[in-house]
């Protein structure tokens, strides 16, 4: 630690060897959401790829000298007339001791101070550390600057709202406050007038907000506090860069696993090897292969077909002439059908409509064996019931993403990711409705498949689906989760080395044992909790003689 040293970065040698470009258009965005090319936001600035947009810098050319809002920080605190002599309110004069006296024949602005800066002494007060060059007289160049560094977009994004409109986040309106009051203090300037002192404590207390957003969280925007520092629980590392989730993930509340209808351990959804991912984050998390998927059954169904057989409402068999279904179950139709099921929640059990060219409402049948793991295993289900009732999206969604994930691992991650404890790998259950059956539909044991009759389709489903993640509960501790609104991200491994490597790792020590040689999965909490309801006992007059 003796070598760790901070120093304050030279803005124009930074600007010189990065060759850094001027953001210079305080509008961020040209017609529509299309970023200016001068911009806060610009392409051709700041790139397109991740890495270009994470790692490339610019800068805003401040016309004028302005103290760097480090030293302008410290400098008010240990001198109250600073502010009046920026702003220009005020006139000063350097006594014999070296400050800041009020003069009415003195002088004041920025330019006066950066001129005799290497005059003025500061007090001594035990903020040794906050003065830092202020201290130093062979640095006091340091403390004026004309250039000021904007840092990547990728760390000050847009803010976009759930009707699609793109709207700047908070350091981006400080930094066009910054553009807008930059190029009034240029026109003053061209135009010769003098009461400009107002645009300059203006702009020099606008690079302090910046400043202030980016470590501490004290910026003040609209009269509201904002920002909330770099390290903070809510500040830009944490969920500007630690939480960003990428393509095809999903971040979701993690709840405790049920254990409604069990009466085994085999009947428990999740275990050590197991997690349960909604059947709404898989739709997201396997886009690619529920698509495959769903164009493979409509494909099944209709393919090579041009009459589609039906029972009508007399129980007698009838044929009916196709619609192009291919146009009908396009990828776009899939696409908006998925979307519809993963943002809505009260209308999940939409049936399936057949195209035909009558337009008469018929829907495809879903037909399964009500069973159990037993008769399936000893291959006697078709004796079980058999249950038929209309198909929904949720129905080929669900059976799509049986199949898009029966040899996928899921990656899950706990943020802020202070050790590797933070992330684990798991294989997929699919969870669904809060009622589950066995089924058996074309041969194949859906051991947790949802449960709906047939009044039930195109009901309200608000109440009916389970969007929680579930995971079992020894993996919560080394996490530092627990069951009161934490989030997890969920991603799906696509390749099958990915995948092979992630399964050779379920089974290895280090996910258990930490560096102190002991197991950190347990669930010491939930042990305790289990014991004391399994022997809590009650007055049985309250049992037998309830009272409303």
């Amino acid at each position: 630690m003796d070598r760790f040293k901070i120093e304050q970065v030279d803005p124009e040698r930074f600007i010189k060897v990065n060759e850094l470009q001027p953001v210079t258009n305080p509008v961020t965005f040209n017609g529509g959401n299309v970023a200016s090319s001068d911009g806060l936001l610009s392409n051709q600035i700041f790139g397109i790829s991740i890495d270009e947009r994470s790692g490339i810098f610019a800068y805003i050319d401040l016309v004028e000298y302005f103290i760097e809002p480090y030293y302008y920080k410290a400098w008010c605190k240990i001198d109250r007339n600073l502010k009046s002599c920026v702003y220009e309110t005020d006139t000063f004069s350097i006594d014999k001791d070296g400050y800041l006296v009020k003069d009415e024949n003195g002088s004041n602005g920025l330019k006066w101070l950066k001129n005799n800066i290497d005059k003025i002494n500061f007090k001594n007060t035990k903020r040794e550390l906050l003065l830092g060059v202020l201290m130093d007289g062979k640095k006091r160049g340091d403390i004026f600057t004309k250039k000021f560094i904007i840092t990547p977009p990728y760390y000050r994004d847009v803010d976009t709202s759930s009707d699609g409109r793109v709207g700047l986040g908070e350091v981006n309106k400080i930094y066009v406050q910054i553009l807008n009051t930059v190029r009034s203090l240029k026109t003053s300037n061209d135009y010769g007038l003098e009461m400009a002192g107002g645009i300059r404590g203006r702009i020099q207390d606008l690079l302090l907000e910046v400043y202030n957003w980016h470590t501490v969280g004290e910026s003040i925007i609209g009269g509201e506090h904002t920002g909330a520092g770099i390290f903070k629980k809510f500040g830009i590392m944490r969920r500007s860069v630690m939480a960003k989730t990428t393509d095809n993930a999903a971040r979701m509340v993690i709840s405790s696993p049920t254990t409604k209808n069990c009466d085994s351990i085999d009947d428990l959804m999740t275990d050590m090897d197991y997690v349960a991912v909604p059947l709404s984050a898989v739709l997201v998390n396997a886009y690619p292969f529920i698509i495959y998927h769903l164009r493979q059954f409509f494909s099944n169904e209709f393919g090579g077909k041009i009459y589609y057989p039906y029972i009508d409402s007399k129980g007698t068999e009838q044929k009916i002439e196709l619609d192009d279904p291919l146009v009908a179950f396009s990828d776009d139709v899939l696409d908006k059908e998925i979307a519809e099921f993963v943002h809505g929640y009260s209308n999940r059990l939409k049936p399936i409509l057949v195209p035909n060219k009558e337009n008469k409402r018929i829907t495809l049948k879903l037909k399964g064996y009500q069973t159990t793991v037993s008769m399936f295993n000893s291959g006697k289900y078709q004796t079980s019931t058999l249950l038929t009732r209309d198909m929904t999206w949720m129905d080929v969604f669900y059976i799509a993403a049986t199949e898009a994930v029966q040899d996928k691992m899921a990656i899950i991650t706990r943020y802020p990711m202070d050790s590797y404890f933070n992330q684990f790998s798991a294989k997929i259950h699919i969870s669904s409705t809060k009622e589950t059956e066995v089924m058996v539909i074309d041969d194949k044991l859906y051991r947790w498949y949802p449960s709906v009759k047939q009044e039930e389709v195109g009901s309200d489903t608000s109440n009916k689906f389970i969007d929680t993640f579930c995971m079992s509960n020894p993996y919560c501790g080394l996490m530092g989760a627990d069951f009161d609104g934490d989030t997890i991200t969920c991603k799906i491994a696509y390749s099958v080395e990915a995948n092979e490597e992630l399964r050779k790792k379920l089974d290895s020590p280090s996910q258990y044992i930490t560096l102190g040689g002991v197991n950190g999965r347990t669930a010491d909490k939930e042990a305790i909790q289990a014991i004391y309801n399994l022997t809590l006992t009650f007055d049985e007059d309250k049992l037998t003689d309830p009272k409303m």
